[in-house]
């Protein structure tokens, strides 16, 4: 072989592996673009704070209640629902909670809550929020 016949090889090689390393750098920069969600799709949290003190059983026998402070300036619709840490046997391990609206600034409350029980609340345009009942929920120290 001569150099003549190699040259061209030779360049088909670079021109080639050009065109992969620029699809490859394509197709890593659409993978990356893929995992970043784009801005419109981000949703804020749910502007509430939550704090626990301790209240009358109820009828699932929870010493507690979870208050919900709405910290935005506009009312916010929440629906709930618990996912109880002691479930008897013929009972459901879940309750729905109906759907409340917290004014802005006011207190929203969920009670008859148990060490552990698990809360999951909703809002249109909000992702889930979940808390979990601290054992010592509403006691000091």
């Amino acid at each position: 072989m001569t150099i003549n016949t190699l040259l061209p090889s030779a360049v088909r090689l670079s021109l080639g592996g050009a065109v992969l390393v620029g699809f490859v750098s394509f197709a890593t920069a659409k993978a990356a673009d893929d995992k970043t969600p784009v801005a419109a799709e981000k949703a804020a949290t749910l502007p509430l704070t939550a704090s626990f003190e301790k209240a009358p059983p109820g009828e699932d026998g929870g010493p507690y209640a979870l208050k919900l402070k709405n910290t935005s300036s506009a009312a916010v619709t929440v629906s709930a629902t618990v996912d109880l840490s002691v479930a008897s046997h013929n009972r459901a391990k879940t309750r729905q909670v109906a759907a409340m609206t917290i004014e802005a600034g006011k207190v929203g409350t969920i009670a008859d809550l148990g060490a552990h029980d698990k809360v999951t609340l909703t809002a249109d345009g909000y992702p889930p929020m979940v808390i979990v009942v601290p054992e010592k929920a509403g006691t000091k120290g």
